[in-house]
Parts: structure tokens; C-alpha cells; sequence
């Protein structure tokens, strides 16, 4: 359980079916019940908007800068991924709204020795510069509402869609289609844009949203845990297959289901084993695929193996 060292007990009655609903619910965020209750409870004393409603938010956002920019292929059905996550601390601490943009800079020079880094990207480009934004729905954050975005669309520059935002008191998102839909992306049959899926992009992704999350909230004083909750939309129908040529999945292994939402918290102190927390995020999705799709956190660190290879 995630709590602070010391505490009070307090004594609940709930009905047996709330009761089991919410063992479930928590369950699925990997945390006790208490932890759950005392997480609910926290968010809406201090007022304080939840991550579903901060990642529902960026969604919302994103949504209307593609339809702004031409890009509503994107949108009818949705053929994206959305990961956030929110940094929770002891305190309500934040970082200098005027220090943000440096941090994230700073935050991707030691992953370099892990991976290129691909999210999060701090653009030198004046036209593609993050800035300062506000949304209705987020005024109620801690941090007063101050966004810091950068929304990267073909209308501005070539190269894929890219679109992340992050607050200085911890929740950050970041969207782009699917790197498998992109433009020179590996052709051939079975690789056609919309109808394959590849584990390496997904495990990567995943891997660098996790250590990012890790060095950010590292930044971050009396920092508890990390929470995340991550989204793909526009999965039915595509079929598991490999970036790169020698790499070969076994036919037939093909999503059912368009929508898939991932979600857990951890302890900051364990955000350091990044491929079990990968795995936890990424299994349910792969499953989609096939039932018996192996996504143990001996597989996510076989890919992590191939990150310098394949970049």
C-alpha cells in the first residue's frame, strides 16, 4: 500500500457486491482497496481532477488540433495511442512553470544511454516550440491550470504527428498515431498501413514513457508514486507482425477488438524494474492478438535488447 509513514485507521461499511467491485478496481490499478479509498478520497479534498479525467481531457484536445489540421482520418474511428500518467507527492509540490520546458530537456539526456528517445521531443524549431496553454476542465489542478503543449502536425513540418502536453504539478500525456500507419513504414504484405500491429513499438513506447515518468518524478520532492493509464484505439482487425526484415510472428494472430485501456500505479521506488511494469501495461493488449501471446517481463526485456539495434 502506498501511504504516508504515518496514519489513522478509519473503519468503512460497505455492502459485499461494493465491496467486491471495488477489490476489483483496485486490483486492476495494482493497489490495495485502502490505498484506493485513500487515493479518492485525497484527489477530491484537494480538488484536484483525476488522471482518467486530465487523459480524457488530452484526448479531447488532440481530437480538435487534428480536425483543425486536416487530419480527421484519425478520428472517425480514432487510430491512435494516448499514454499519461500523473506523478502523486506527499505535499502538492510542483516544479517552476518557467523550469518546465528545461526539465524535459534535461529529463531525455540520461535515456540516451538505454534507447533514442522519441516522446517528448522539445522542438528547437520556433514553429514547433512547446507552449503555455489552459483547458476549462484542468483549472481545478493544483497547478492552476498551466499546460505546457507541443502539437506537431503535417500542416507545420514534415514527419509523424506528435502531440504531448505536461502540467507542473505532474500529469503529463503524449499522443501519435501509430507508428505502424506511418509513411514509409515497412511495406509489403502484411505490413499494409491500418493492418498489422508490431510488439517491438509497443514494449518501446511503453519503455520510454515508463523511464521517463521515473526521471521526471525524480524531479519532484516527496514524490509517492506514478500512476498511468494508457489507450489504443483502432486495433480491430490488424494482424501481429514485425518492423524489421528476419523478424517473423506466426499468421493469424489478429485483434478482435478496436479499444484497449491499460492502467496501474506503482511506488517510485519501483518504477526502476521498468520491464515488469510494462509488462503489466502491455499484456492485456497484446492478448487482444492471441490469448496465449507471451508478454512476461523476460519478453519486454528481450525487445529492450533490440533498442540500440533498431533504435
Amino acid at each position: 500500500m502506498i501511504s504516508d509513514a504515518k496514519s489513522s485507521q478509519v473503519n468503512l461499511r460497505l455492502s459485499p457486491a461494493l465491496k467486491a467491485r471495488a477489490e476489483r478496481a483496485a486490483e486492476q490499478d495494482h493497489r490495495s482497496l485502502t490505498s484506493l479509498i485513500e487515493k479518492l478520497l485525497s484527489d477530491h479534498l484537494r480538488g484536484r481532477v483525476s488522471l482518467e479525467s486530465w487523459h480524457l481531457q488530452a484526448q479531447s484536445r488532440f481530437d480538435a488540433l487534428a480536425l483543425q489540421r486536416g487530419q480527421a482520418m484519425l478520428l472517425a474511428p480514432r487510430r491512435y495511442r494516448a499514454l499519461s500518467f500523473l506523478i502523486h507527492t506527499a505535499g502538492g509540490f510542483e516544479l517552476k512553470p518557467f523550469e518546465l520546458q528545461q526539465t524535459i530537456s534535461a529529463v531525455a539526456l540520461p535515456m540516451r544511454t538505454a534507447l533514442t528517445p522519441h516522446l517528448f521531443h522539445v522542438s528547437p524549431n520556433p514553429d514547433l516550440a512547446p507552449y503555455y496553454t489552459s483547458d476549462s476542465a484542468t483549472n481545478s489542478l493544483a497547478d492552476r491550470g498551466e499546460i505546457l503543449e507541443s502539437a506537431k502536425f503535417p500542416d507545420v513540418a514534415l514527419g509523424p504527428i506528435d502531440f504531448w502536453r505536461v502540467t507542473p504539478g505532474g500529469f503529463a500525456t503524449h499522443i501519435r498515431p501509430f507508428h505502424e500507419d506511418r509513411e514509409g513504414a515497412r511495406s509489403g504484405e502484411g505490413h499494409e498501413a491500418g493492418k498489422w500491429f508490431c510488439p517491438f513499438y509497443l514494449i518501446r513506447d511503453l519503455y520510454e514513457f515508463v523511464l521517463f515518468a521515473s526521471l521526471l518524478g525524480a524531479r519532484f520532492e516527496n514524490a509517492k508514486s506514478i500512476e498511468f493509464r494508457c489507450e489504443w484505439w483502432g486495433l480491430t482487425r490488424r494482424e501481429i507482425a514485425d518492423a524489421h526484415p528476419g523478424v517473423y510472428w506466426s499468421p493469424g494472430r489478429i485483434a478482435r477488438d478496436d479499444h484497449r485501456i491499460t492502467t496501474g500505479e506503482w511506488p517510485v521506488g519501483d518504477l526502476k524494474h521498468q520491464p515488469d511494469i510494462v509488462s503489466a501495461l502491455a499484456a492485456p493488449v497484446l492478448r487482444l492478438f492471441s490469448p496465449d501471446l507471451d508478454c512476461s517481463p523476460e519478453f519486454v526485456g528481450g525487445q529492450v535488447s533490440r533498442f540500440r539495434q533498431f533504435g
